[in-house]
Parts: structure tokens; C-alpha cells; sequence
């Protein structure tokens, strides 16, 4: 089930890398996700695509997505899969794209 959950754009597992607070990653080329900072219950990120802002100190919370354009201008997605509070704290986000077609 979770294979076919999976192949659908639904369901996987696990994550696909963990930030700790106050820094960034590279999520395509001109995309990049930074993590201000990590609380109880969500985490603050700021999120470059195309070389645009497009979020800013933007509260989001397990399981909610921001979207950006990913390699070759395919719609792409990072969501924030768990988070672990403190100073500096971190989180864990999965990430997907359509396929172009």
C-alpha cells in the first residue's frame, strides 16, 4: 500500500535531510531553504526560488508544504516531516517534484 501511496505522490517514508537551526540548504539551483529557527510546535523558514524570496519568516508546521520551482522549472515541494525544539533545534523535510511532462 504505501508503495503505491508512494509512486502516487502520497505517502513515503522517512526524510530527506535535517536542518538544524539558523542555517540553510540548497534545494535546486536558484532554490534554497533556511531555517530561522524551531519551536514547540513549528518551525520558521525563509525559502528562495529562482533566485526570488517567495517566503520569509514563514511559521509551518508537520506536514505543511511550500512550494518552489525545482531543475528544468518542475513545480517541487518541501514539507516539514518532525521537528525537535531548543537552542538551536532542528527539522526534518521531505521534498518532491512533479514529473514534467
Amino acid at each position: 500500500m504505501a508503495t503505491v501511496a508512494e509512486s502516487r505522490g502520497g505517502v513515503g517514508s522517512g526524510y530527506d535531510f535535517t536542518l538544524a537551526g539558523n542555517t540553510s540548504m540548497d534545494l535546486a539551483p536558484g532554490a534554497v531553504i533556511g531555517l530561522r529557527g524551531v519551536g514547540s510546535d513549528s518551525v520558521q523558514v525563509n525559502l528562495t526560488s529562482e533566485g526570488q524570496n517567495v517566503v520569509r519568516g514563514r511559521y509551518i508546521r508537520s506536514g505543511q508544504s511550500l512550494n518552489y520551482v525545482g531543475a528544468g522549472g518542475s513545480d517541487c515541494y518541501v514539507s516539514l516531516m518532525s521537528l525537535r525544539s531548543g537552542n538551536p533545534g532542528a527539522a526534518s523535510f521531505k521534498t518532491g517534484c512533479s514529473m514534467a511532462g
